[in-house]
């Protein structure tokens, strides 16, 4: 207290200059890549689509990704979105056929896939970032899951070839054939067929 007159303590009343800092929105932000590069593919991608998604600004995204392909490849990073489209009942079956059944509703949704395969070759960090992540954990998780349908052992090579064969089957038919009436009728189809093939005569060295 100086001269009867009381002294305001910075301690106990902190000065505020500035902006408040926003909540994280870096969920929202790799969700909104993610949806975004589905419904638009990623040549159609813009980082100001992104921001008015997340409900964030320009600089909010910049400030973090410098560029379009480094927010890819973060959203890709994350492994969100992967997970949604397994399904774990404890029926392997039955879970097969309904993971298969969002990998070809997902590729009917999706605006471009062709396009965004195309795109891997023009974008190869986007490409090393795809195959290392997104890939890479499609594949370990459709291997452990068609082991668990066929009942055989997980550490047989021949089913590489056979966890591959379903979303190769379903990306030529939805793609490429046009065939998105029914994915759920696809999906039962393709999954027959990975069940019933012979283990080790897909797979090739």
């Amino acid at each position: 207290m100086i001269s009867g007159v009381p002294v305001r303590s910075d301690a106990s009343e902190p000065a505020r200059r500035g902006r408040p800092l926003d909540a994280d929105r870096t969920p929202a932000i790799l969700d909104a890549v993610l949806e975004l590069l589905q419904s638009a593919g990623y040549d159609q991608l813009r980082v100001q689509d992104v921001a008015e998604r997340a409900g964030v600004g320009l600089g909010t995204i910049y400030r973090r990704w410098p560029t379009k392909q480094a927010l890819v490849v973060e959203a890709m990073q994350s492994g969100r979105g992967i997970a949604e489209k397994f399904v774990d009942t404890g029926d392997p079956h039955a879970d097969l056929v309904a993971t298969l059944q969002n990998m070809a509703t997902a590729m009917t949704q999706h605006a471009d896939i062709v396009g965004f395969l195309a795109s891997l070759r023009r974008e190869p960090d986007v490409a090393e970032c795809f195959r290392s992540t997104v890939l890479a954990n499609t594949r370990a998780r459709l291997r452990a899951l068609v082991a668990a349908a066929r009942g055989c052992a997980a550490d047989d090579p021949g089913l590489d070839a056979l966890a591959d064969l379903g979303p190769a089957l379903l990306l030529f038919r939805v793609a490429l054939a046009g065939e998105t009436d029914d994915p759920e009728a696809l999906a039962r189809e393709v999954a027959e067929i990975v069940l019933s093939h012979p283990v080790g005569v897909a797979h090739t060295s």
